[in-house]
Parts: C-alpha cells; sequence; structure tokens
C-alpha cells in the first residue's frame, strides 16, 4: 500500500532541537570530563619565595646604625625571609617526602636565624634550627602532612647579601620558586582558564535557549 504523507506535517518536522539537544549534551560532556579530570589528578605543588632586604642603607655615615649578633657587630648586615606556601589543590601526605627526607634551605654563609613560624592555620613546620658551617648554614622543613594553602616562613639575618638554594626530592610533586615573571605567567593563565570557563558556560547557556525557543516557539 502506497502511504500518502501530509505535505504539511512534513514540513514541519525540523532537526534543529535535536542538534540543540545534542551540542548541550556534548558541552555538558566536556564540562563533567574537564570536572572529573581535576578531582581525580588534582594539583600538588609547594611554591617558595625569597625576600631579602639591607638592613642599614650604603648611603648612611659609618657608625650611624649598627647591627650586632651575639655583641657581633655584623659589617653588612642582611635580612632574608624564605616562605614556602602550597598551591596544591589536596593535601600533600609526608610520604611524599622521598625516603623521608627534608626540604634543604642553604644558605652560602653564615646566617642567624630569627624565626621560623607558620603564617596561616595549616602550617608549613620547620625544623627551627639553623646550623652554621664553616661554607653554609641551613634549615629543614621536615617530612610533614601539607594542607592546601599552608604557608610558614623563616627568617634570618647574614652578613653580606646571601645566596639561598632550596633542595627538595618530593615524589610527584612540583616545588617552585616564586618570581615577578612566574606570578605574571600564573595570572595569565588563570585568566585563560577564566575565559575558557566563561566561554563553555556561555555556550551551554545560548545552546539551552535555542532549544527551549525551537521547542516551545
Amino acid at each position: 500500500m502506497l502511504a500518502l504523507v501530509n505535505a504539511d506535517t512534513a514540513a514541519a518536522f525540523s532537526w534543529e532541537p535535536i542538534a540543540a539537544v545534542i551540542g548541550v549534551l556534548g558541552l555538558v560532556g566536556v564540562g563533567f570530563a574537564v570536572a572529573t579530570y581535576f578531582r581525580q589528578f588534582p594539583k600538588r605543588e609547594l611554591r617558595y619565595r625569597t625576600s631579602t632586604q639591607k638592613l642599614v642603607a650604603s648611603s648612611l655615615p659609618a657608625g650611624t646604625v649598627s647591627v650586632s649578633v651575639h655583641g657581633v657587630p655584623l659589617a653588612d648586615p642582611y635580612i632574608t625571609i624564605v616562605t614556602f606556601t602550597s598551591a596544591s589543590r589536596a593535601d600533600i601526605p609526608s610520604s611524599s617526602f622521598d625516603a623521608l627526607k627534608p626540604i634543604e634551605v642553604r644558605v652560602d654563609r653564615d646566617a642567624v636565624l630569627l624565626e621560623a613560624t607558620a603564617i596561616s592555620p595549616n602550617l608549613v613546620g620547620f625544623d627551627g634550627a639553623l646550623a652554621p658551617g664553616t661554607t653554609y648554614s641551613q634549615f629543614d622543613v621536615p617530612p610533614q602532612l601539607v594542607h592546601p594553602g599552608a604557608s610558614g616562613a623563616a627568617t634570618f639575618v647574614t652578613s653580606g647579601r646571601p645566596e639561598v638554594d632550596v633542595t627538595a626530592t618530593l615524589i610527584d610533586i612540583k616545588i617552585r620558586t616564586e618570581t615577578p615573571e612566574l606570578d605574571a605567567q600564573r595570572e595569565r593563565r588563570a585568566a585563560l582558564w577564566a575565559a575558557t570557563i566563561g566561554a563553555l558556560a556561555s555556550a551551554i547557556a545560548g545552546a539551552l535557549t535555542t532549544l527551549a525557543t525551537l521547542l516551545w516557539p
């Protein structure tokens, strides 16, 4: 039997709603995949920043200001602050310290540790011991559980501008020094991610609007 199709009915059919549904599902799928990836593979990273400042300006006349340690004047006193911060989205377990080795902070000259403290509730703890050596001084960040956002700092003084070297053997954990250049790069990446997420959200909203218009004209 030959079936006759009403021309008006055929003309009324449109693939646009189906395409809109597929588009929405695709965008939602992309968003879900990204969220799942970040949940399964959270970033774990430690950052450190070194700030050094001369305590006595060279322009001052000799003898105007003096800095002494244990009664011994420092010829060219500097104060240095080394700050560690967790930039992680998940805890860094103590087992991530390879062979339970601490993070070593070495100074290329004798130094006197003034303070080693936490500067946030979830601390990065220091052992508080700075052992003077013949060629360098050292203090350690011992193996510990480090929470996201944890931060801690050590402050010490030296005679002469020091060079600070950080040695860490963390398993699958990045440790990076913070500099103005790296700060700018991170800001650009954050802006790119924000723009990408905004574009994805806008696309989903547009697809939903289109779908609603097609289904309920």
